[in-house]
């Protein structure tokens, strides 16, 4: 059986074509070997870095709230992931409109739940979302004004300013 593959391989070499395509051949095999090759080294487990978290991002002195909103879908379809906005409580029985729990907080979406949400809020204020009654309704504000978020525990002032001539 040796014997007659040496044979077949001498009456190959001696035709000028058949040599250049089995040169060819044995070329593209041998790139397709070392590329098979280095791609199963590429691919062996490494080890990776720990997966990053949101509370790896919470700023000292602040604190990420999980909520409850009424209007979770519209803001999945509006937002992307974060931004900012003002927080309202359900209106009570006999009331118009719900009361106003925070101010211009910044909201992040759950990666894994969209329709989880968080507000990143004072420590010493969390209370006061924890404490707001039923699920709450989220307002989008203008993100690219920097303002500190507020949380609504106390009566706003109204302050009247006269301009002009005073008699």
């Amino acid at each position: 059986m040796n014997f007659y593959f040496k044979k077949q391989m001498m009456d190959l070499l001696k035709d000028p074509t058949q040599k250049w395509l089995l040169i060819i051949l044995v070329a593209v095999l041998f790139i397709f070997g070392v590329g098979q090759l280095t791609n199963s080294q590429s691919t062996t487990p490494t080890i990776q870095a720990e997966t990053e978290s949101a509370d790896t991002h919470i700023p000292h002195g602040f604190v990420l709230v999980p909520i409850e909103l009424q209007n979770a879908d519209a803001l999945n379809g509006i937002m992307n992931g974060h931004g900012v906005v003002d927080l309202y409580s359900q209106p009570m029985p006999g009331q118009k409109r719900g009361d106003r729990v925070g101010r211009r907080l910044r909201i992040i979406q759950a990666p894994l739940n969209p329709r989880q949400y968080a507000v990143l809020v004072p420590e010493q204020e969390a209370q006061i979302v924890v404490g707001a009654m039923g699920p709450l309704i989220a307002v989008i504000q203008n993100k690219d004004l920097r303002q500190s978020g507020e949380i609504a525990n106390h009566k706003k002032i109204n302050r009247v300013q006269y301009y002009g001539d005073s008699k």
